[in-house]
């Protein structure tokens, strides 16, 4: 019996644990392919932000991430997360809000180049995720995600004169 109870029915626990597995391999397969010897560990929670922590070198994805998007979605996003881990200490010191939105656009390529993810892809999932962590106050507010969106409409018209 466990030492909590859980908030999850048999069938959902078997759901989120075959996709913890499936991006373990993810996170397995992106760190050798990055060269890395210690991915990150995996660890879930109810809800809240996707993130990594590299103090313990970990990435935590919220039960409704694992639950909700797709796997192509969630693989950008888990990728996006290994781009955070592949400048470990770099990404850590980004105090200032340049120097987040410069760690926040190298996680987005290594996002890309991991999946092979196309722009659209990619902001298909970015708008995924926002949507599930914060629905109503991202898209007014958050500075990170006017950046991302502003990047975005940048190589939306690179592509387009390319």
């Amino acid at each position: 019996m466990p030492s909590h109870p859980s908030p999850f029915s048999p069938d959902v626990e078997r759901q989120l644990l075959d996709r913890l597995l499936t991006v373990k391999s993810w996170i397995s397969e992106f760190a050798k392919v990055m060269g890395k010897r210690n991915p990150p560990e995996l660890k879930t929670w109810i809800s809240g932000h996707m993130y990594y922590a590299p103090i313990r070198n970990v990435i935590k994805i919220p039960s409704t991430h694992l639950l909700t998007l797709p796997d192509n979605q969630l693989r950008v996003a888990v990728a996006h997360e290994m781009g955070h881990f592949s400048r470990r200490w770099p990404s850590f010191f980004s105090w200032t809000l340049v120097r987040r939105l410069n760690e926040e656009k190298i996680a987005d390529r290594c996002s890309i180049m991991l999946t092979g993810a196309t722009i659209e892809d990619w902001a298909s999932s970015l708008i995924a995720v926002a949507l599930i962590e914060d629905p109503g106050y991202l898209f007014e507010q958050d500075l990170v995600f006017q950046a991302r969106k502003y990047v975005l409409q940048r190589w939306v018209n690179l592509k387009k004169a390319g």
